[in-house]
């Protein structure tokens, strides 16, 4: 006899329902997310004499305790796609919306589906906690992002676009507009002196915070700052502002950077960290958070399972004689590899490889071809993930086979 495990999951507890093979009984209960709670559901399922195949939707973090306690207990635990529990119909079901009925949804699924679940098998320790890691950097760079803009509107009102005057420096712009304006926070802090003693002024800055001193970029500022009109006079309040919003600036800065560094340094115990690196439009920090959301790539059946965990795999829309050619991607999958996938793919237009040129080629191809932009992008992304797929499983592979070879030496 067959015993499906429907699981509403929702934060701190889950709905649950048993159903079997002849439908006749329908068991319905909830489920605490406590250390007694998932300790007693999970011996329970285990003395069921029963097969039972435990069903939920892959709801992140929800899940993850529960999940957990039954794969400890080595129950069959399969995390479905919400939108394919959604699509899935169940008559007697329409219109109903309740926890129990979602429950009771979830495991008809699993009961009709049985043949066709896939186990879901949780990454290491090491993995999970670099893409909680990597979530944790992009909060972080989103934060740095947002400062900078806010920054950007308030010296709109004082310092007109100073900001684009370091827009060419090729070390670190943000870090020497940030400092600049600390020190020159408005430009009559800069037309108050002559020429002479400005320049001088600026030499001891970059002296000061490590900036290599130009007498041409002194006179250019100089010149600027006279043809500025501030809205905001200058005075210790309009100062106080700036010195504050300068302090969040900085330290959203070192914040990210902390975090870019730290995710580097937790990648590079990843075995596959320095083949990844190496792909062309791919550097250090790039590969890490590739890495981090792709986690062991062995963990999909083929290329086709990466694409579509990317949410980049085009959908079809074919009726008798009707076939689009052109469909939207399903943009279901992991976001923030989406976000490093085009990161890549921007890298690679800056910058064409001269070697391993494979994806550049065919991204430059659909280019060509006059495709618009966000098509070429994606078909390159997807491009990309099948090398990716190739070359790490080749890689791991052979280093599985040395590692076994050394054992038995």
């Amino acid at each position: 006899m067959r015993l499906s495990v429907g699981v509403d999951i929702s934060k701190g507890k889950s709905t649950v329902a048993l159903i079997r093979d002849d439908q006749k009984k329908v068991e319905i209960f909830e489920v605490r997310h406590d250390q007694a709670g998932l300790a007693e559901f999970a011996r329970f399922l285990a003395l069921r004499d029963e097969q039972v195949r435990v069903v939920c939707e892959e709801t992140g973090n929800y899940a993850a305790p529960l999940v957990k306690a039954l794969q400890d207990e080595k129950i069959f635990v399969s995390c479905v796609n919400p939108v394919v529990i959604k699509k899935f119909s169940v008559a007697e079901l329409h219109g109903v919306k309740t926890d129990k009925a979602d429950a009771k949804k979830i495991a008809l699924y699993g009961l009709y589906n049985w043949s066709r679940l896939k186990e879901t098998m949780t990454e290491n320790q090491q993995r999970d906690e670099l893409k909680l890691l990597n979530h944790q950097r992009q909060f972080s760079a989103d934060h740095k992002k947002s400062v900078i803009n806010s920054l950007i509107s308030l010296t709109d009102r004082v310092f007109l676009q100073i900001n684009e005057q370091f827009s060419n420096c090729p070390y670190k712009p943000y870090e020497k507009w940030v400092d600049f304006l600390d020190v020159f926070w408005h430009p009559e802090m800069i037309t108050s002196l002559t020429p002479e003693d400005f320049s001088e002024k600026y030499r001891n800055f970059c002296s000061k915070k490590g900036y290599k001193f130009s007498q041409a970029k002194a006179d250019q500022l100089y010149s600027y700052a006279q043809s500025v009109w501030p809205t905001l006079q200058k005075d210790s309040t309009v100062r106080k502002i700036v010195k504050k919003a300068v302090k969040r600036v900085r330290t959203a800065l070192e914040e990210a950077d902390g975090y870019d560094k730290l995710l580097i340094a937790e990648a590079k115990k990843m075995p596959e960290f320095e083949i990844v690196a190496s792909f062309p439009g791919v550097g250090e920090l790039l590969a890490a958070q590739l890495i981090a959301e792709i986690g062991d790539v062995r963990r999909f059946k083929n290329k086709k399972a990466l694409i579509a965990y990317a949410g980049i795999d085009p959908g079809a829309n074919q009726s008798g004689q009707f076939d689009k050619k052109s469909n939207q991607t399903s943009k279901r999958g992991d976001s923030y590899l989406r976000r490093s996938l085009y990161n890549v793919m921007k890298a690679l237009l800056m910058n064409p490889p001269k070697e391993d040129t494979a994806v550049y080629d065919f991204l430059d191809k659909k280019r060509k071809e006059n495709k618009p932009y966000r098509v070429y992008m994606i078909a390159g992304a997807a491009k990309f993930l099948r090398v990716y797929y190739g070359r790490v499983n080749e890689y791991l592979a052979s280093q599985e086979e040395d590692s076994r070879g050394r054992s038995s030496g």
